[in-house]
């Protein structure tokens, strides 16, 4: 998403186009995503033929297939390279043993961050649910059947479904932890129990056990070479690149003998 509102502003000059992009890319519902998309359409048509030529589902939040959003692709490869900058050009043994350490430190730097946390979940998510819970503080909500409430407050209406862990706005659906509207249905469903009940409707991936699983895995350093157990097949494989090799050397160095031969009787 980055990079094509990147290519946006190179490519029209217009910093409310650009504004404009974003806010409809990271828009939840479809009504939010139209009313900025149409301001684009207002400001420069062409980035509107753009946009839909490319796709609604690669860029935009609210056309998204499945819970795919915001999912880093080349973007990952761009961090590697960055991450490895110097050490790209080294010889590939060097280069995979910088790899082994780096990943090792980081794997182990990111366990420790929270190995001795007291929160359930992990920061960002925990600064999110409590901005959501003082939200939905302002909001009123009424059950309309079992686990299922409308939502008002700030002339805004929703309708939240707790089992089947969606609502109107689409946050709740996507972010997979309860929107202010669901705080608020959360609260009236449950009472005393609500703060609790709020990790229970959130995904379990969010949590700081999950995290530190994450970065369990052990990584082990490269043996020495002498060490390494090579197959039969790769074995083989390399003597006759060698073989190759030489030969196509011999024959180089015959033809060059042969040029300096005929230059010494001219």
């Amino acid at each position: 998403m980055r990079h094509l509102g990147e290519n946006i502003r190179d490519n029209f000059h217009n910093s409310k186009v650009v504004t404009h992009f974003y806010k409809a890319a990271k828009a939840y519902d479809r009504c939010e995503f139209n009313d900025h998309f149409n301001q684009i359409r207002d400001l420069v048509s062409k980035a509107v033929e753009t946009l839909e030529r490319i796709g609604f589902h690669t860029w935009s939040r609210a056309f998204c297939p499945e819970n795919r959003y915001n999912i880093m692709t080349s973007n990952i490869t761009e961090s590697m390279n960055f991450m490895f900058d110097v050490e790209k050009e080294f010889f590939i043994v060097a280069l995979f043993d910088e790899i082994n350490k780096r990943f090792v430190f980081l794997f182990h730097q990111r366990r420790m961050e929270l190995v001795n946390s007291a929160n359930r979940f992990v920061p960002s998510i925990e600064k999110d649910i409590s901005k959501y819970v003082n939200a939905g503080n302002k909001l009123l909500a009424y059950q309309i059947a079992n686990y299922k409430s409308s939502v008002t407050g700030h002339g805004d209406v929703a309708t939240v479904d707790l089992q089947r862990r969606t609502c109107t706005c689409r946050i709740f659906d996507l972010d997979k932890i309860p929107c202010p509207h669901a705080m608020a249905a959360l609260r009236a469903q449950y009472g005393a129990d609500f703060g609790n009940q709020i990790y229970e409707y959130s995904s379990p991936y969010y949590s700081v056990e999950k995290y530190i699983m994450a970065y369990c895995e052990k990584i082990h350093p490269m043996p020495p070479e002498d060490s390494w157990i090579v197959p039969l097949d790769v074995i083989e494989r390399e003597k006759y690149l060698l073989h190759m090799l030489i030969q196509a050397n011999l024959e180089e160095r015959d033809i060059i003998d042969g040029v300096e031969l005929v230059n010494h009787f001219q």
